[in-house]
């Protein structure tokens, strides 16, 4: 029977929350080498990447005899979805031989930081003859990162698990998004210079003792360009009025603002709602809003602002025997309110209505007659209470 080795089954599930909107895919994969080399010290010239073994530790009797390294590399081409959050990494290997009177160790999972190929790397170089190392085993300052992703403690033959944390998680992520950085790890015993630390551990040509990689990863829904849901209205207004323009749209959050008046950028404008205080004619023109976020970006439709002269004023208040005649013009399409008071500091809600009339398409002059009463002043003031458009 023929054996199959280093297959990878990903089965992605698509989770929902109640009211029906997708959330993250979750899932984990577990991949075998992609290349895996041991480094011998005492075979600085010499390549061996291809035995059923690695050897990484201080071999012989004594310390110095000679140390030895290994190399593996995972390939993630393919394995993971591009979007892949990556939330845990695990490491395990399996050691399939220790020396007579062994001495325990810690070993470490060190990032390399340099290429290097199965068929070429050794103690010496990482390519070919021409390409060394920038310190024999791999040890030299850009070569691996000084700093272990992972460590383990090893004793006799078994599995072992470099346990997951933030920095093999790193370690992943970065190869994920930059596969050309994808170097992989150098596995060192932290005890070299001690006698027989040197474990033998399971090659990728031995499937059955190979390293393994355990990834669990999320992917996020897919971002979602804006969509204008409401566009911005245009308005009319008396010069010393405030005006708002809204605008309300839907997409993955979050959702930015940048509004712009005759396609000049305002800045500062970049609410979901554009309120523009004390408007004259200067402010008069045509204004629209570009909504972005991780996906895209969209323009609003075009808003008017007209700007029609000062707002409605009393022209004339005059006593006619036992009345008092009010005068106003109400302008085009605005609603107005006559109000009075018998004080200027009267709350807004307490001036009294004396009539309300409807908008109108066209100006027209109004008269309100009121009886003259035995209060020593009367105030009025027109309100604007709402608009045609």
């Amino acid at each position: 029977m023929k054996r199959i080795r280093n297959v990878t089954i990903v089965v992605l599930c698509l989770l929902a929350s109640a009211s029906g909107a997708a959330l993250s895919l979750a899932d984990t994969v577990t991949l075998s080498p992609a290349a895996d080399v041991e480094l011998r010290e005492r075979s600085p010239s010499s390549n061996f990447g291809n035995g059923g073994t690695v050897v990484s530790g201080e071999l012989g009797s004594n310390a110095g005899q000679e140390r030895r390294r290994a190399l593996l590399r995972f390939d993630l081409a393919g394995r993971l979805p591009a979007r892949a959050v990556i939330t845990s990494v695990v490491v395990q290997v399996k050691v399939t031989k220790v020396p007579s009177g062994p001495q325990n160790s810690t070993f470490a999972l060190r990032r390399v930081l340099q290429p290097w190929s199965e068929n070429e790397a050794s103690w010496n170089t990482r390519l070919s003859s021409s390409t060394p190392w920038n310190s024999p085993g791999a040890g030299g300052f850009g070569d691996a990162s000084a700093i272990a992703s992972s460590t383990v403690a090893v004793a006799g033959t078994g599995s072992y698990t470099f346990a997951s944390n933030s920095s093999l998680v790193a370690d992943v992520q970065t190869w994920l998004s930059n596969p050309e950085t994808n170097f992989g790890w150098l596995l060192i015993s932290q005890g070299e210079g001690t006698a027989k630390t040197a474990r033998h551990f399971g090659a990728r040509e031995d499937a059955g003792n190979a390293p393994r990689l355990v990834i669990d990863f999320s992917v996020p829904p897919a971002a979602t360009a804006p969509s204008i849901v409401t566009q911005p209205q245009s308005l009319s207004a008396f010069a010393g009025e405030t005006v708002t323009f809204d605008v309300s749209a839907s997409g993955t959050e979050p959702l930015s603002y940048q509004w712009s008046k005759d396609l000049t950028v305002l800045s500062g404008s970049t609410n979901a709602a554009l309120t523009l205080t004390n408007v004259t004619l200067a402010n008069e023109g045509n204004y629209g809003v570009t909504i972005s976020n991780v996906a895209g970006s969209t323009n609003s439709q075009s808003a008017h602002l007209s700007i029609i002269g000062q707002g409605p004023s009393i022209e004339r208040v005059e006593a006619v025997g036992a009345t008092v005649n009010i005068t106003f013009t109400v302008a085009p399409t605005y609603a107005i309110a006559l109000q009075s008071a018998d004080a200027l500091s009267t709350p807004a809600a307490a001036w009294t209505t004396l009539t309300n009339v409807s908008a109108k398409f066209t100006s027209e002059q109004v008269v309100v007659a009121e009886s003259i009463l035995a209060s020593p002043r009367r105030f009025y003031r027109l309100v604007v209470t709402g608009r045609v458009r």
